[in-house]
């Protein structure tokens, strides 16, 4: 009897945490250090030294040429269309200035000055970050069945020497951006810079722009190169974390918000050299106590000593959409992983940060899921298949309820004699 009553007890705590799962992912409620690591470089053959000039001294070596005010690019934007989403390119770092999902109702993803990514960034020691201003290819990509790809090429000049190429390339049928980054170097001298791109949202979301329809921030989700278990972590009570990480991702959900959230801004680094970071970006009097205002999250990478005409190349590629475990799936980098399934016995939290021992209830969710939407398939309405599933279920455990109903029968029988015993012996 015992076996059984914890069978039943198991079924119904999977059947129950299945129904949140379902809840949240598909009906949710609308709104009334370490030294950098040395990237390898592209070889490009080198050009031919000047000739040397004659007379009594020699030539002095090369220094890094002084920084300059990089060309004056007119500010452009493209606009992408595609059945999921609307979104807004420009030539300022190849930023994305707006991001419209069409997925159960509009819902922007940026929201300027509050939520939302930087361009591109150059970063040289004791030099002031420099975002580039890029040339674009083209003013609008329209994609659909019949035109399922499209990219857009962006190519800038840091006014130091660099030449920088994104090619941005888009899918009709997906949220992702594959993002390709080369930096050439095109001075004479070898050169040591940072790239990063980057993603900010505030700690606290402000009074004011409470009528925002799109995802607000709930949690900063990275998964570490060798870790089982996403890290998840409060927007407001984010720790500063740099290092070799799979992704670093906003989980985001409407107003009023839940535990969970229901969207998914995720950077993937795919680059030799490349690191994800997570940081607060504090007030400028930060030092006198004040709190954190906002936190980023990103790639970066240091691109040491390129020698001249040498090129670095790398990708980041950007999820920016629901988080539907196929589509994370299919993603790669194990993105799913941040879907938050939870734990048995011990939450998945204890697991992440304390290494504490506990069962994925992913292993019993996601089958389940499974199962549930093979039957809407037929059905066409989840509603109706978790009450189907709910009947399977108990049709094919019904000959453990019988059973343990009729062990409960049989010692309620045997009870008065029990309590007959207890009372004879008592002393």
């Amino acid at each position: 009897m015992e076996r059984n009553l914890i069978l039943a007890l198991l079924l119904s705590s999977v059947l129950f945490a299945l129904f949140l799962f379902v809840q949240a992912r598909f009906f949710p409620p609308e709104p009334l250090p370490s030294p950098p690591a040395q990237a390898p470089a592209e070889s490009k053959p080198a050009p031919a030294p000047p000739p040397r000039a004659l007379g009594p001294s020699s030539a002095r070596p090369a220094v890094p040429s002084l920084p300059a005010e990089p060309p004056e690019v007119p500010e452009r934007t493209a606009t992408v269309q595609t059945p999921l989403y609307r979104a807004a390119i420009t030539s300022r770092g190849g930023e994305i200035q707006s991001w419209v999902l069409d997925y159960r109702g509009q819902k922007p993803m940026i929201l300027p000055g509050l939520l939302g990514p930087s361009g591109l960034r150059i970063l040289r020691q004791g030099r002031t970050p420099r975002i580039i201003g890029f040339r674009l290819s083209a003013d609008s990509l329209k994609l659909d069945k019949a035109n399922p790809q499209g990219q857009l090429e962006l190519v800038g000049d840091d006014g130091s020497g660099l030449r920088i190429t994104q090619v941005l390339r888009f899918q009709a049928d997906s949220y992702l951006i594959e993002r390709e980054i080369r930096v050439e170097n095109r001075q004479a001298v070898a050169e040591t810079v940072e790239a990063d791109l980057s993603w900010v949202a505030p700690t606290q979301w402000p009074k004011e722009q409470e009528d925002f329809r799109g995802p607000r921030p709930i949690h900063v989700v990275n998964l570490a190169e060798n870790a089982f278990w996403a890290r998840r972590e409060y927007v407001g009570t984010t720790e500063k974390f740099e290092g070799e990480a799979r992704w670093v991702a906003f989980e985001s959900g409407v107003a009023p918000l839940g535990q969970n959230g229901v969207y998914l801004t995720a950077l993937i680094p795919k680059g030799p050299g490349m690191k994800a970071f997570t940081e607060t970006l504090s007030e400028r009097n930060a030092g006198q106590g004040k709190d954190p205002t906002a936190v980023a999250i990103g790639v970066r990478v240091s691109i040491r000593e390129l020698s001249p005409g040498q090129a670095w190349k790398g990708t980041v590629l950007s999820y920016l959409g629901p988080m539907e475990y196929d589509r994370l799936t299919a993603v790669g980098a194990s993105l799913e992983k941040a879907i938050y399934f939870g734990g048995l016995p011990l939450p998945e939290s204890w697991a992440s940060r304390y290494g504490a021992p506990t069962f994925p209830m992913q292993w019993i969710v996601v089958p389940t899921l499974w199962l549930m939407h093979w039957v809407y398939s037929f059905i066409r309405n989840y509603g109706i298949a978790i009450i189907v599933l709910t009947v399977v279920t108990k049709v094919l455990f019904f000959p453990l309820t019988v059973k343990s109903l009729a062990s409960m029968k049989a010692m309620q029988a045997l009870q008065p004699q029990v309590n007959a015993l207890k009372a004879k012996y008592q002393k």
